[in-house]
């Protein structure tokens, strides 16, 4: 998970029955951008709860992550004085069947519905091939 790497972080989970269930983290991102904070770190949802958020799938709500934890990040980054919030996923160049999946629904959803923007396609961020995206409203 690389806890404790990166600066400035915080960590979200989703507990059931007093286990986590999922988790993600949050960091600020000076070298990418001065009072940018770098949100959706490293999320991982256990397979049996993959898909059973309450919430709209249309809007990836049904998510652990990007239904629940994701606003709690927004709300996190903001009152540390963050001006511009992004996230990365690995691009359809690079990075495993579930990465590349996860990119492609953003894509389709959050874009589509001006929920975030891509700023760089195939950047290279921690020597991955990702793309960078604003997030706009949550």
């Amino acid at each position: 998970m690389k806890i404790g790497r990166w600066g400035e972080e915080a960590w979200h989970t989703t507990w059931v029955d007093n286990a986590i269930i999922s988790i993600s983290g949050c960091h600020s991102y000076p070298e990418y951008e001065q009072s940018c904070w770098r949100l959706m770190v490293r999320t991982a949802t256990l397979d049996e709860y993959r898909g059973r958020a309450p919430g709209n799938i249309k809007y990836m709500k049904n998510d652990f992550n990007w239904g629940c934890i994701l606003p709690y990040q927004v709300e996190h980054a903001r009152s540390l004085g963050a001006k511009r919030l992004i996230f990365t996923t690995n691009s359809d160049s690079a990075g495993d069947a579930n990465s590349v999946r996860t990119n492609r629904a953003i894509a389709r959803t959050f874009e589509a519905r001006g929920m975030a923007r891509l700023l760089e396609r195939d950047a290279t961020v921690f020597y991955t091939k990702q793309n960078i995206w604003e997030i706009l409203n949550v």
